[in-house]
């Protein structure tokens, strides 16, 4: 409520305002020490002076840090993409060259229940992976601003940190499928939306948006997917385009919604690709392994999956496509950034040797 609140952190050069917050607490605090107040004439007047100057200055340093009016990062004319660390689960933030942002998937712990409505009134006992990982990752870039808020399919390991999302940030849409509008899963995103006055934008394959010089193109599901395609399957997959260099965005697609990707793009070259399901065997098909053609290929999953993702022959194909295979369960968060025509690729943990990201 009114008594607490979160904010971003100030990054870079940025952090100097912590320390100069305390400065005229500090000069107020030897002030104080040699204060006489019994003083009269001159001397009271300046000691009177410098109280009231420290006051102001303190309450402009504390007014920095908690409105945060210059703590989001300038727009460089970039695209940044941020494969986020969430264990089994997806996470992608991206900010756009005109500084706009956009949060695909917010991890979450995976719900073994079979009907979602049974944890409906569960409190977790433990910090989410949308609250500890995910929240702290973009305050601690300075963000308190989500522009697009995206949720590829209702899976509680990529929806869940989304929930907490829409909570800690200002958000200016939330866009997913009309699948997911329908599940039980989106009552929780349709009362935020309500009360916190964001729009919820269903999108559909052949849907573009532009931003910042980027297109975002919607390459499935389509309007009226077929009720008998999986969950999975239903997955929203997007292309970010930003001049020569391309991005793609997968959720969980099997190889069913695969297919009709293929079917629809006639061209789905892209540098780099969020592989399928965390490298199933049920997605990665051969032919849309090789019509990607991907220069790195980013394995969103925990370092010990409980299903064995990514299953080793997926990454050999992909491997084999020549693509360099990159997990974020061994890495940590996984970066590019791209000014349309040169890709430059960090990870929060180096690991050169393309063989260690191969799964045991």
């Amino acid at each position: 409520g009114l008594t607490g609140g979160r904010v971003p952190i100030y990054p870079g050069i940025g952090k100097l305002f912590y320390f100069a917050y305390f400065v005229p607490i500090i000069v107020a605090a030897v002030a104080a020490r040699s204060w006489n107040p019994f003083a009269l004439g001159r001397r009271r007047r300046r000691v009177v002076y410098l109280g009231v100057s420290l006051v102001a200055v303190t309450a402009i340093f504390a007014g920095i840090l908690i409105l945060h009016p210059l703590s989001a990062p300038t727009a460089d004319g970039r695209l940044h993409v941020d494969f986020l660390d969430v264990g089994q689960g997806d996470s992608a933030f991206i900010t756009f060259p005109d500084g706009k942002t956009m949060l695909i998937d917010g991890g979450g712990r995976i719900d073994f229940a079979k009907d979602p409505s049974a944890t409906e009134n569960r409190v977790p006992d433990r910090t989410t992976i949308g609250e500890s990982v995910v929240s702290e990752f973009l305050w601690e870039q300075g963000i308190w601003r989500i522009d697009y808020l995206v949720a590829t399919h209702s899976d509680s390991d990529h929806f869940q940190g989304l929930i907490d999302a829409a909570r800690n940030f200002s958000i200016g849409e939330f866009w997913t499928s009309r699948t997911v509008m329908e599940s039980a899963a989106f009552g929780s995103i349709a009362q935020l939306a309500e009360a916190r006055k964001f729009a919820v934008r269903p999108i559909k394959q052949g849907d573009t948006f532009e931003t910042g010089g980027c297109w975002i193109e919607v390459l499935w599901p389509p309007a009226g997917a077929a009720a008998a395609l999986s969950d999975n399957d239903t997955s929203l997959i997007l292309r970010i385009v930003y001049k020569n260099r391309r991005f793609l965005f997968s959720g969980d697609a099997e190889m069913a919604a695969e297919s009709g990707v293929l079917e629809f793009a006639s061209d789905l070259r892209v540098d780099v690709v969020k592989v399928p399901h965390h490298g199933s065997r049920t997605s990665s098909g051969e032919e849309f392994v090789k019509a990607s053609m991907p220069q790195y290929a980013v394995f969103s999953v925990g370092r010990r999956s409980p299903f064995g993702h990514p299953h080793r022959e997926v990454v050999s194909r992909w491997v084999s496509a020549g693509a360099t295979p990159l997990l974020t369960g061994r890495r940590g968060t996984v970066s590019f950034v791209s000014d349309g025509v040169s890709l430059w690729f960090t990870s929060f943990k180096s690991e050169p040797a393309i063989t260690r990201d191969l799964p045991p």
